[in-house]
């Protein structure tokens, strides 16, 4: 979310900036591990309400090019069918 949304090249620095700031966003992700050789466990927002409130915390202030950005992501496993 932080690379797509925030257009960063080293989300994994600014999501341990992040922790440090305000521990309380571990508590609205959940972690997986992605497919592939060598991957890390991944921090997923749970819902999308959680992604905004962690996206506020990110920007400071949610643009509305960020809120355009987060609406249209698809969110499946919240979604299912």
């Amino acid at each position: 979310m932080i690379r797509v949304l925030g257009g960063q090249k080293a989300p994994q620095t600014v999501w341990l900036r992040l922790k440090e700031s305000h521990p309380e966003v571990t508590t609205k992700c959940s972690y997986l591990q992605f497919p592939g050789p060598g991957q890390r466990d991944t921090p997923v927002a749970k819902t999308k309400e959680e992604a905004y409130y962690i996206m506020r915390l990110y920007q400071k202030r949610t643009t509305s090019e960020v809120v355009q950005k987060a609406d249209n992501l698809q969110f499946p496993a919240l979604n299912p069918r």
